[in-house]
Parts: structure tokens; C-alpha cells; sequence
């Protein structure tokens, strides 16, 4: 909640000032965030001290490795006084939607080709809100972030806006191998949960006998392969979901006030995976479920570091 306050400055400030008296007193109810952070989230990590550990770095590793800069593509720009039609012919032809503004040699706005009609270019200059731009060197979510309120993010170094990031960006190979490698972590944390949960294996009862023989199938093909594997890691992910969601004190570990919200939250996250690994278009058809999970990854890598 701090970090999304964080970027609300701009919105009703009597509404602003309500959420943050909200924050403030959820705040105080909490001693010890760090251990809020592995009893209540529902990405928590595991009990075991040495697994959270490791898990804790490998998050912190896929939050903080790739940059803006990494995406990000140079921002051309239009003198202010520059024609209008020589700047939508100049942008369609290189099929642009956005390009930058120059006053005094330095990019001061943006257009949107969109908005181009007749004239110069500073008639149609759009002011860069605080909120849409970023350093070089800030984090894929702190982009992703950006890329849920507006639809572009400016990306600046050495003093100067030169970068931009359109959420189509967010199809490029190495986002897509971002996001799947924080989503094999979150599996890896529920199949640990289960081993807590489950030490005897009793998870088995709960899941019925179609769904086991796929699992089986699985593990004998793998075996077939020379790749050892427990059965339980042969399981899908929402079959390990099912498994935690059904029990109460998993439930509220993840922070789900119902198996409703739980299942629906899993669910989200499989399509994500699944159209991630079938190059599939994840922008239209997943973007809720990628701010959220990149948000709340972020805000967890944040207060393991004691912010």
C-alpha cells in the first residue's frame, strides 16, 4: 500500500490523505514487518529458514537484474516550431505512435500521433506527468507499474529524456523470461508448503484419481527420461493450489479471506504461465494478473530489505 501511495500524488487529495491514515494505522498494527512479510502474503515463502532465504534472494535477484534500459527504445523527437504533417508523416511512416518534443534542443514533452491534426508540433506537446517517467536504471516493475496508469513510460539518463517503453514492449523475450522465472519461484515456494503441510505425502487424498494419474503419467515419462522427480513435482500448478487452498491455516497464510479469491488468483496466474510459455499475447489477455504479481513481489524484495 506504501508503494502504491507512492505514485497517487497526482489524484483527489482529500481521498489520498483518507488512504493514508488507512496505511498509517495498519502500519502501527504491525511490529516486526519482516515477519509480516513471510506469515501474510499470499506469494509467502516458505517456513523453513534456509529455503526463505534462498527464495528471498532468487526474488530479489528477478526484481532487481533487468532494467528499464533493458527495454527501453530511443525516444525520437520534433523541434517544437517543426510542422505538424511533416511529423505525422515522419511517424507513420516508421509506424511511431508517440515521439518526443524538443525546446531548446532538449525534450521537454511528448506527442501522440493520435492527437496530430493541423499546425506545429508545441501546440500539441503533452506535458511528461511525474509519474511516467523513469530513471535508466529503475526495475521492470517500477515499469510495469507506470504502464498500468499511462500508456507510456519515459525513460531518462544522463540528464535527458530519451528512452520510451509502450506496454507492447512487455512482449519482448526478456520481460516474458522475467516474468516466467518469478513464476517458477512462486511454484517452487507452494510445492515447499505442501512438503510442510503434507510430510507424510496425505496431500495425495485430497486430489482426485484423474488428476493423480495425469501426475503419475508425468513422472513415469520424466523417470523414462533419466530426470528423477517426486510425484508431487509433477503436479500442475493449480493442482499445488488446490492443495494449500483447502486448507484453512494455508489459506490465511496467503492472505485470502476465501477459496473463491484463492482459486481465482491461481487461475490467473496458470494463464499467465501457460500463455508465457506458448508465446501467446500476454498484454491483452494478462496485464491485471502481471501488475499484481509484479507489485506485490516488488513490495516483498522491498521490506525484506528492511524498507
Amino acid at each position: 500500500m506504501e508503494a502504491l501511495l507512492g505514485v497517487l500524488q497526482e489524484g483527489d487529495e482529500t481521498l489520498y490523505k483518507r488512504a493514508w491514515k488507512v496505511w498509517q494505522s495498519c502500519r502501527d498494527k504491525y511490529d516486526d514487518p519482516v515477519a509480516d512479510l513471510y506469515e501474510r502474503d499470499d506469494l509467502a515463502l516458505t517456513g523453513d529458514p534456509q529455503a526463505a532465504f534462498e527464495q528471498q534472494g532468487s526474488l530479489k535477484h528477478f526484481t532487481q537484474v533487468f532494467k528499464a534500459s533493458d527495454i527501453a527504445e530511443p525516444l525520437a523527437s520534433f523541434d517544437a516550431e517543426a510542422r505538424v504533417e511533416m511529423a505525422q508523416e515522419v511517424m507513420r511512416s516508421k509506424g511511431w505512435i508517440v515521439a518526443g518534443v524538443r525546446e531548446g534542443g532538449q525534450v521537454s514533452g511528448y506527442l501522440q500521433l493520435q492527437d496530430l491534426d493541423t499546425g506545429v508540433c508545441r501546440e500539441y506537446r503533452r506535458e511528461f506527468s511525474h509519474g511516467q517517467l523513469l530513471h535508466a536504471d529503475a526495475s521492470l516493475s517500477d515499469v510495469i507499474q507506470v504502464l498500468t496508469r499511462y500508456e507510456s513510460c519515459f525513460v531518462a539518463l544522463l540528464g535527458g529524456v530519451n528512452g520510451i517503453i509502450l506496454r507492447s514492449f512487455i512482449q519482448k523475450p526478456i520481460v516474458r523470461m522475467w516474468l516466467f522465472g518469478m513464476i517458477t519461484i512462486i511454484e517452487m515456494n507452494l510445492t515447499q508448503n505442501i512438503r510442510e503441510l503434507h510430510p507424510d505425502e496425505g496431500w495425495q487424498q485430497q486430489m482426485n484419481e484423474k488428476r493423480l494419474q495425469v501426475a503419475r503419467a508425468l513422472q513415469q515419462e520424466r523417470t523414462r527420461r533419466g530426470q528423477e522427480c517426486g510425484l508431487l513435482e509433477c503436479l500442475q500448478l493449480s493442482d499445488k493450489a488446490q492443495i494449500l487452498i483447502n486448507d484453512e491455516e494455508a489459506l490465511k497464510k496467503f492472505g485470502f479471506d476465501t477459496r473463491r479469491s484463492a482459486k481465482k488468483v491461481m487461475k490467473d496466474l496458470e494463464s499467465l504461465r501457460n500463455n508465457l510459455a506458448h508465446s501467446q499475447d500476454i498484454v491483452a489477455h494478462d496485464w491485471p494478473q502481471i501488475a499484481r504479481m509484479t507489485r506485490r513481489i516488488e513490495m516483498r524484495t522491498r521490506w525484506g530489505e528492511g524498507d
